[in-house]
């Protein structure tokens, strides 16, 4: 069963975590700021998230929620 789903414009689908160190190999800095990467994600993730549900709850809910 195929999904019709599309994300909102201006998201980008996650990337699976990858298994390693990556291509070549490489130690330290590349896994720090692939850390990092994340990180700012995850925040954008939460911001937009918080933002359509500050949209669609009603004030009441809202308070409920934080």
């Amino acid at each position: 069963m195929s999904s019709n789903f599309q994300l909102p414009a201006g998201l980008k689908p996650a990337n699976p975590p990858s298994s390693g160190g990556g291509p070549g190999g490489a130690p330290g800095g590349n896994d720090e700021e692939a850390r990092a990467q994340q990180m700012q994600a995850k925040a954008q993730e939460e911001e937009m998230r918080r933002g359509m549900l500050g949209q669609i709850l009603e004030p009441d809910a809202r308070e409920r929620r934080e």
